[in-house]
C-alpha cells in the first residue's frame, strides 16, 4: 500500500509532496520528498501511487459555518471587531491564540486567504 502526503501550498514553490511505501508488516519506507510542486508533478505522483493508494492533503476544504453565514447576511448587518476575528480565524487558529495568550503567534493566514487559495488547486487532480 502507498500513502501520499501532500503539503499544498498557494503557489508551486512552496508546495511539497512524500510518499510512504507500506509494507505488509505496516513498516514504512519514506521516499525523497517532491519539492515545488506543479500540477504536472502533482498529477504524476497521484497516478503513480495506483489503485487503493491513500492520499492526504494539507489544506483546509469548505468554510466555517459562521464564515458562510456571515457573508450570506453581509448586506444586513455590521460586523464588530468580535465578529470579525471569529470569520477571519478557524477555530484551530483561535485554539492557538488562546493557549499561547502569553505569547501570541504574529501571523496566522485568514480563512479566505487559506480556502481561497488552497483549495482551488485540487479541483484539477487526477483523484
Amino acid at each position: 500500500m502507498t500513502t501520499l502526503g501532500i503539503d499544498l501550498s498557494s503557489m508551486p514553490p512552496g508546495t511539497a509532496a512524500c510518499r510512504i511505501d507500506w509494507e505488509d508488516d505496516l513498516t514504512g519506507k519514506v521516499c525523497e520528498p517532491e519539492n515545488k510542486c506543479d500540477d504536472s508533478k502533482l498529477n504524476r505522483l497521484i497516478s503513480e501511487c495506483g489503485e487503493g493508494a491513500g492520499i492526504g492533503i494539507d489544506a483546509p476544504f469548505g468554510w466555517p459555518d459562521a464564515f458562510v453565514k456571515a457573508v450570506a447576511g453581509w448586506p444586513h448587518e455590521q460586523w464588530g471587531e468580535e465578529v470579525r476575528d471569529e470569520l477571519r480565524f478557524r477555530q484551530t487558529d483561535r485554539f492557538v491564540i488562546q493557549f499561547f495568550k502569553d505569547r501570541p503567534p504574529t501571523s496566522l493566514l485568514s480563512v479566505f486567504r487559506v480556502n481561497g487559495l488552497l483549495s482551488l488547486p485540487c479541483a484539477r487532480w487526477p483523484c
